[in-house]
């Protein structure tokens, strides 16, 4: 699983960076006309939103599985619940940043949906800073966020990895001592 949360990260930055270089070379009056690289800046930003909000959903399906495993095998097994306690933590601990990176994203993709109106109406400011500037500033924040996310969370995941593999290999020994196949 390990392996599949690592590809997927580095999809998700790829696709966040990609998105980052294409409204960095956005002119104001590209966005206003619909000229083609703000289609494209528009439509890889929806779609690196939507695949990073995917990776941290995965991740967290992955985790809530996990826990409930490690819960029902080490009771089974009558093993201490220390692994699931870990695991847990584990979880927890990524949770929060999953959330704070998630909501960078929203708040970013609502800056630039704010920065867009505004080149068709006129500039627009909020406490007296033009939204396109918000909206490089939340994309800035965001990108970096996600991508340390992504880092925390492959951390995270080879952790509860070890900790899957040290349950398995008990439960192994154990059947092993009672004749049971393993």
């Amino acid at each position: 699983m390990s392996r599949i949360i690592l590809s997927l990260a580095i999809v998700s930055t790829v696709l966040l960076t990609s998105a980052y270089v294409l409204g960095w070379n956005v002119e104001p009056a590209a966005a206003r006309t619909g000229e083609s690289l703000f289609d494209l800046h528009f439509a890889v930003a929806l779609g690196a939103m939507l695949f990073a909000t995917l990776v941290h959903g995965i991740t967290l399906t992955y985790f809530m599985g996990t826990g409930r495993w490690l819960e029902e095998t080490l009771s089974a097994y009558s093993l201490p619940m220390e692994r699931f306690e870990r695991s847990r933590r584990l979880k927890y601990r990524v949770i929060g940043w999953m959330t704070l990176a998630f909501l960078s994203l929203l708040f970013t993709g609502a800056c630039g949906a704010a920065a867009h109106v505004s080149t068709a109406i006129g500039p627009r400011f909020w406490w007296g800073i033009p939204v396109a500037t918000w909206h490089f500033a939340a994309a800035s924040v965001a990108l970096t966020l996600n991508t340390y996310v992504h880092a925390r969370e492959y951390e995270a995941v080879l952790e509860n990895n070890r900790l899957i593999r040290s349950v398995v290999d008990d439960v192994r020994r154990i059947r092993a001592e009672h004749g049971l196949p393993c």
